[in-house]
């Protein structure tokens, strides 16, 4: 992967750290996007990132011209994006449909999907320009197994599916391989917080999708497209 372009969203997360760290030995170009400038920049004076091989952005991707300005900005700057792994979501949960208002609803869907798909749309043009590319979402298990009192993310990661599948659809043809990752409960450190061993035995680390979007962006991922990949752990589906 020398010299390409792999742009992060949701860099500064747990899940974020582990795929910057993946991917920090391939030779590729890093652009690394979260809500805070400054969780960025720790992060890259951390790991002692060289300048010319990182950027960052600041940006709330739930609002398309954000998405659009970063997408831009790494355009100006490195002329191509090779890879788009969207790591961008969260969960809240506890409220059954009948109780839910329109904020929590709006709120999970504005995180979970839209926030991908407008990422995705801002890259495309680009990628199609170019000849191809390789998008990665991350969906959750939910999608198999919709967990009670969270329909928002329930909905918001079947969305994220289905709009993987559709890129992949869309645009398979012309050289652009778009696939989702469907984890288990990840193993970050917040998640981790007084949790026994016994609690977290069948949770997925985060090194471990991390070495999935590695191989879905490398040679050995050119002939997936449009796949949902489960990595539960020791769960079945």
């Amino acid at each position: 992967m020398q010299d390409q372009v792999v742009l992060i969203t949701g860099a500064s997360g747990g899940l974020g750290d582990a795929v910057v760290r993946a991917f920090v030995g391939t030779g590729a170009r890093l652009a690394l996007v979260a809500r805070r400038l400054e969780a960025l920049e720790s992060q890259v004076d951390e790991l002692a990132l060289p300048p010319a091989r990182v950027s960052c952005h600041a940006a709330d991707l739930a609002r398309p011209e954000q998405a659009l300005g970063t997408v831009n900005a790494v355009l100006a700057e490195w002329g191509r994006v090779d890879c788009l792994l969207n790591l961008v979501g969260t969960w809240t949960g506890g409220v059954k449909v009948a109780h839910l208002t329109d904020e929590q609803w709006h709120s999970m869907l504005d995180t979970n999907l839209h926030s991908a798909f407008h990422i995705s749309r801002a890259v495309l043009p680009a990628m199609l320009s170019q000849g191809g590319g390789r998008i990665v979402l991350v969906g959750a298990r939910a999608v198999e197994r919709p967990g009670s009192g969270q329909a928002p993310y329930n909905v918001a990661k079947a969305g994220l599916l289905a709009l993987a599948r559709s890129i992949a659809a869309d645009y398979g043809t012309q050289g652009i391989r778009a696939n989702i990752i469907l984890p288990g409960t990840i193993a970050t450190e917040r998640q981790r917080q007084d949790k026994t061993a016994a609690e977290m035995r069948d949770w997925v680390s985060p090194e471990d999708i991390a070495a999935m979007m590695l191989l879905l962006c490398g040679p050995a991922g050119a002939a997936l497209n449009g796949a949902a990949i489960p990595i539960y752990g020791g769960r079945t589906p």
